[in-house]
């Protein structure tokens, strides 16, 4: 396949304490994905976490690694972990900091094709005073063509009804859809 345009793809991987027993394996299937992509100077990675695996930032939204080509984004992202004592996933606030022009996480976007894939095993969450809902999140996305896919819990998918939301697959199946992600929109 031949990615003809500039792409930058955040990843929002949901750190929690619930996420115990899928953060290596959607890791592992990641890095292998993203291996495939070492050679693309057009493709760029961004990690985000919500929460981070450092207590102290539960339940905020961090920018663990701006923009930056394959390799370098496979060596922060081998550094993640769960944390055993964090549990607030502020997955709507993640998508929104992500998307908004104001840009609180200091994103540096190409001005190329813009997506968003979230790994989370919870419902949408925020935890700012006040609150985001969901549709402001939605909203902000949309507007600002931010294609968001989500993965999570087949038994909460429901709960990401209107996002592009699919539950966790297989590795294979994994892999296979992020490729699907970049060939459906951003392939010649």
């Amino acid at each position: 396949e031949d990615v003809s345009k500039d792409l930058d793809i955040v990843l929002v991987l949901d750190n929690s304490c619930y996420m115990k027993d899928k953060t290596e394996q959607l890791v592992t299937v990641t890095i292998e994905w993203v291996t495939k992509y070492y050679s693309r100077t057009n493709l760029r990675f961004a990690l985000v976490t919500a929460p981070s695996s450092n207590p102290a930032l539960d339940g905020l939204v961090t920018l663990e690694q701006n923009f930056s080509n394959a390799r370098d984004f496979i060596a922060i992202l081998q550094a993640q972990y769960y944390s055993p004592d964090n549990s607030f996933e502020a997955t709507i606030d993640a998508i929104y900091d992500i998307s908004t022009p104001s840009n609180p996480l200091g994103l540096n976007w190409s001005g190329s094709n813009k997506i968003t894939i979230v790994y989370s095993d919870e419902e949408p969450h925020t935890y700012r005073n006040p609150g985001l809902t969901e549709e402001q999140a939605f909203n902000e996305a949309k507007n600002n063509n931010v294609l968001v896919y989500v993965f999570t819990d087949s038994l909460i998918l429901w709960r990401w009804n209107g996002w592009n939301s699919q539950a966790f697959p297989d590795n294979i199946t994994l892999e296979k859809t992020f490729d699907e992600i970049i060939a459906a929109n951003f392939c010649r």
